[in-house]
């Protein structure tokens, strides 16, 4: 995970225009101009949720209790799959829930200011719900503070830092901040056809329910519990 100077020589091998000076001899004891920072927190905000770290954050349910807070890098938009444990050896995927149907069946939904809510209502303290979701990005404050942004496109950071630096000021550089513009759209697009590829998690399985292949060959089921 690159820091916020290394990310900064990074910017300076693309740009050397940039304005950003470092020591070659020096790595973290070298002040940073704020506004290089304020730049790449811009671009941290930009960013897809396709490029982002993926997360896991559990918690166990509270009887009568249906309303959850979220972890501070988790925004409800992010989530990419929640799972509620209903009884001992099943796992119930939740699906999203609008204001008008968040009741209806297994449901999450906004419950606003960094809070979720569930459905059903827990009856029961102490089941699990597991959260799936592409991690927020920490905003950077120094020179040493780490971009939390999947390595595979850190470059996307870089372009996007390029072009706002190149297009401000009061002479900008229009011909470079469309040239990184471009860069950018088109390594963002790499990564949601990459991530629409895979699944972000491993699909769910109800221990209880023996292999359909078993079925189908006229199995029948007795008091057993399958794993696979």
């Amino acid at each position: 995970m690159l820091t916020v100077y290394q990310m900064l020589q990074r910017i300076n091998t693309e740009y050397p225009n940039s304005g950003f000076v470092y020591d070659p001899e020096v790595e973290h004891d070298t002040k940073v101009d704020q506004a290089f920072i304020d730049f790449i927190n811009r671009a941290l905000l930009r960013l897809d949720k396709y490029v982002l770290l993926d997360d896991i954050y559990e918690f166990p349910t509270i009887a009568g209790q249906c309303i959850y807070e979220l972890p501070l890098n988790c925004r409800i938009e992010n989530i990419t799959d929640i799972t509620r444990q209903i009884g001992r050896h099943t796992d119930i995927r939740l699906r999203y829930g609008s204001e008008s149907e968040h009741l209806l069946g297994y449901r999450f939904w906004n419950a606003y200011g960094g809070m979720i809510g569930i459905n059903p209502i827990p009856r029961k303290d102490d089941e699990k719900v597991t959260i799936f979701f592409k991690r927020t990005p920490m905003k950077v404050l120094t020179s040493n503070d780490p971009i939390e942004v999947d390595d595979r496109w850190i470059d996307l950071i870089t372009y996007s830092v390029v072009a706002d630096i190149a297009s401000s000021g009061n002479n900008p550089d229009i011909e470079v901040a469309n040239n990184y513009t471009m860069k950018y759209n088109n390594l963002l697009q790499e990564a949601m056809l990459l991530r629409n590829q895979k699944p972000y998690y491993s699909s769910v399985k109800d221990n209880k329910r023996p292999p359909l292949a078993f079925l189908r060959r006229g199995g029948r089921v007795w008091n057993h519990t399958w794993t696979e």
